[in-house]
């Protein structure tokens, strides 16, 4: 398919609407709503998947144990209904709503109790209640921390009344250790995750955001920009002879101007301002309720602060625009800001529907 914009060389068709050239598939909706649809695509999948192997190994241990006390029936149906479940989950994972995972994941709760409940007779529903860590692994790592709590309470209510109800008080260490098990399970996989989220979304020198969150970023402002009728800038900054610093210094010279460029100009910026390290001496900055008169006084008491040179090039939000079009004018400015003689602020002055200043720090 052909198209009028290379989001490397910033080259976007003239004289035409820049919404022809967009493609449908590209609108910040359509970003912004896909990305919350594959989060829930994947919460529902690894539900399914979850009854899945739990309802697979209920069955293979009922139908594998010896002991007598077992309930087998009642446990055979019960996988039955839970590989019914599953099958049905995954194959309508695109029409159904964000409410059935917190559905599956109650019924999950009481399935498990209800196993512990009809194996009373057995020492094997401690094993029945260890099938609670698969449900809190899974809380802990898509939920928040507070929805975390809020289920991990519901499990350990549900284990204690199995106990008062089975008149299991014998039960009471184990129910302990069970207890103690699923908290730390909360624990260490929240930890994990909130550190994994930080670094899938952070530069690891700089400590910036990284591109991916970026465009994530920049495509809510510019629905916000959208729905507000409200200005928005977005600069791309290179420093000027970075590779030179890099080749006479050294590499390592080179990653702490990186970082003390970061340093400074974060505290240059607003608070509603996003700077992300775009990728080697690039940088990108978010600027809302920004126009590109004001955007130019932003560049240059960052380019004052700056213990380095740079160029940089500004774009201001047009209706229609999505994050690749603006970030696209943006390249294209900085590449004729360092053609012109680097050190320079290049602005894309036509096609912008502000012309008042940026709202006040």
């Amino acid at each position: 398919m052909d198209t009028a914009i290379n989001t490397k060389k910033g080259d976007i068709q003239q004289g035409g609407n820049i919404q022809k050239v967009v493609p449908p598939s590209a609108t910040v909706g359509h970003i912004v709503s896909s990305y919350y649809e594959e989060q829930k695509l994947q919460k529902i999948r690894m539900m399914a998947a979850i009854w899945a192997a739990g309802s697979l190994i209920g069955l293979l241990y009922t139908l594998s144990s010896s002991t007598t006390y077992l309930n087998r029936a009642g446990d055979t149906v019960g996988a039955a209904v839970g590989l019914a479940t599953a099958v049905f989950v995954a194959l309508s994972a695109r029409k159904l709503s964000t409410w059935i995972i917190h559905l599956l994941l109650i019924l999950s709760i009481v399935s498990i109790s209800g196993g512990i409940f009809l194996d009373k007779g057995s020492s094997d529903s401690l094993a029945v209640a260890f099938m609670y860590i698969w449900v809190v692994l899974y809380i802990a790592y898509f939920f928040s921390l507070k929805q975390v709590l809020g289920y991990l309470g519901f499990v350990l209510f549900n284990y204690i009344v199995v106990l008062a109800l089975t008149a299991r008080t014998t039960m009471l260490p184990s129910a302990i250790l069970i207890a103690g098990t699923l908290l730390e399970c909360v624990i260490v996989v929240s930890y994990l995750n909130s550190k994994l989220k930080k670094m899938a979304v952070t530069d690891a020198l700089t400590g910036l955001p990284n591109r991916q969150w970026l465009e994530m970023i920049l495509s809510r402002e510019i629905a916000r920009a959208e729905r507000q009728k409200s200005p928005l800038s977005v600069a791309i900054v290179d420093l000027d002879h970075f590779k030179f610093v890099n080749d006479t210094k050294g590499h390592a010279a080179g990653d702490e101007l990186l970082v003390d460029i970061a340093e400074r100009w974060k505290a240059a910026l607003r608070t509603v301002d996003l700077m992300a390290r775009y990728g080697g001496d690039e940088f990108v900055l978010v600027l809302p309720d920004c126009m590109l008169s004001d955007a130019d006084k932003v560049l240059t008491r960052l380019q004052t602060s700056a213990t380095q040179g740079c160029s940089a090039g500004v774009a201001s939000w047009r209706k229609g625009d999505t994050a690749a079009t603006i970030l696209a004018r943006a390249d294209k400015a900085l590449y004729k800001a360092k053609q012109d003689g680097r050190g320079r602020i290049e602005n894309e002055m036509d096609g912008s529907p502000f012309q008042d200043a940026c709202l006040s720090k």
